[in-house]
C-alpha cells in the first residue's frame, strides 16, 4: 500500500494516522453542512494563513516524521515537510471550493427551513435562481448576494444571513409572498 506521493506504508500506525486523518477531515464537512454556524468558524481558520500552516504541521507530524529519517540519509528535511504538506493540501479541499456546489446546496436548504410551506419555497426558489443561481457572491450592477439586493452591505455577508435579508424584504414588499414576488419577477425582470 502506497500514501501520497508512493510513500509506502509499512507500518499499521502509520495507515491509521492517515485514516484518521480523513475520517476527521470528512466530520468536519458534515458537520459543516448540518451546523451552519460551524461553517463560519472553519473558514475563519482557513482564512488565516498562520492558522492553516498550524493545522497543515499538526496533521502532517506523523509523515514528516517518518520522512526526515529517510531524509538525512538521502536529502534534506525540508523535503519532507513540503512532502507532508502537499499531501495534506491534495487531501483536504480548498476554501475556494468550499463557496461552489455544496455551499449552494446548504443555502436552499437553509431558505427551505426559513419558507416551510412548499408553494412559496418553490417560488423562492425560483426567484433566487434567477436572480444569482444561490451564488453569495454574484453582483449585478448595484445589486448584491443572493436575493440580489441594492445595499452595499449584503456583498460582505455570508449566504445565510443575505437569504434572512431577503426574506425580510419580501415580508416588507410582498407581504412574505414568495410567489407575488416570483411574478412581479417574470413580469418586470425585477422584484
Amino acid at each position: 500500500m502506497r500514501l501520497c506521493l508512493n510513500i509506502p506504508v509499512e507500518n499499521v500506525v502509520r495507515t491509521w494516522a492517515a485514516i484518521t486523518v480523513r475520517l476527521t477531515t470528512m466530520k468536519l464537512i458534515s458537520a459543516m453542512n448540518s451546523y451552519p454556524q460551524l461553517s463560519k468558524v472553519i473558514h475563519t481558520l482557513w482564512e488565516s494563513p498562520k492558522n492553516t500552516l498550524m493545522i497543515a504541521l499538526s496533521l502532517t507530524r506523523s509523515v514528516r516524521s517518518t520522512l526526515s529519517t529517510r531524509a538525512r540519509r538521502r536529502a534534506s528535511s525540508r523535503r519532507a515537510l513540503l512532502t507532508g504538506v502537499l499531501c495534506l493540501a491534495v487531501a483536504i479541499p480548498s476554501p475556494s471550493y468550499a463557496d461552489t456546489q455544496s455551499s449552494k446546496d446548504r443555502f436552499k436548504l437553509y431558505l427551505h427551513s426559513r419558507v416551510i410551506k412548499d408553494k412559496q419555497y418553490q417560488c423562492a426558489y425560483a426567484l433566487y435562481m434567477a436572480e444569482s443561481k444561490f451564488d453569495s457572491r454574484a453582483k449585478n450592477g448595484s445589486h448584491y448576494g443572493i436575493p440580489q439586493l441594492r445595499n452595499e452591505k449584503l456583498k460582505n455577508l455570508d449566504g445565510y444571513t443575505q437569504i434572512d435579508w431577503g426574506i425580510r424584504y419580501i415580508k416588507a414588499r410582498y407581504a412574505g409572498d414568495f410567489c407575488l414576488a416570483w411574478q412581479h419577477f417574470k413580469d418586470k425582470v425585477w422584484h
